[in-house]
């Protein structure tokens, strides 16, 4: 504990930088003499901790990038709706079930946000106001409904791999409704007979045939493996 402490109060006298690196220092809490400088901060890197309440990240203004991937994170806080210029938000690897209402349509600016490795089992309706996403992570969840994703203008990278998705909304896929050039959606419970049937079909019209038939060459007879989509331009 004395180690770390040293090490700490170490990187912590060059409060003066923008980009700060506090990753794997064992960190349960944010020390109040960081707190004190939080309106320099544009970068902050805390992945690899034992952080389990974020409370104290309103302060944190001006900043462009957090990783909060491998920590202890229950939930996804609601302080959240004060980093207004965040553009990038790692909380890969962490235990949230839940994201709250009222949080994404304060983060216009967010374009990189990757949630996978959670216990998420659904997705907040306005998280469709954020409208800069371009990257979206969310692999190894629970998710059954991606409808809150549909709305997304800039979406260009979407992964849901490894969640209990038993259908997509077509929405995602339909030109002029979406701009994803990657898609990766295996390891759900989806059969082809569910995908190339009704208003699925059409949601690939503008795919070449044989990429179109690519994505389900794979299918297992129980439909336990699903497809990867990248659209060529």
């Amino acid at each position: 504990m004395k180690e770390c402490v040293i090490q700490l109060n170490i990187r912590l006298t060059l409060t003066h930088k923008k980009d700060w690196d506090l990753s794997g220092t064992k960190l349960k809490s944010v020390p109040p003499n960081l707190l004190k400088h939080a309106d320099k901060v544009r970068r902050l890197d805390l992945q690899r901790n034992k952080l389990r309440q974020l409370n104290w990240i309103s302060n944190l203004v001006n900043l462009r990038e957090l990783n909060l991937s491998r920590n202890e994170l229950v939930d996804f806080p609601l302080e959240f709706r004060s980093l207004k210029l965040l553009e990038r938000l790692y909380m890969n690897q962490n235990n949230i079930k839940v994201i709250p209402e009222d949080v994404f349509p304060h983060l216009g600016k967010l374009q990189f946000l990757k949630l996978s490795t959670n216990r998420l089992a659904k997705l907040p309706v306005d998280l469709s106001q954020c409208h800069s996403l371009s990257y979206l992570n969310l692999s190894n969840n629970c998710l059954k409904d991606i409808q809150a994703l549909v709305r997304l203008p800039k979406l260009k990278e979407l992964f849901v791999e490894r969640n209990s998705l038993t259908e997509l909304p077509a929405q995602l896929f339909q030109k002029g409704n979406s701009e994803l050039t990657l898609f990766k959606a295996t390891g759900n419970p989806l059969t082809k007979r569910r995908c190339v049937s009704g208003s699925i079909t059409s949601s690939f019209a503008s795919l070449p045939l044989w990429s179109y038939w690519r994505m389900f060459k794979s299918c297992s007879k129980k439909g336990r493996r699903f497809y990867n989509y990248s659209r060529r331009t």
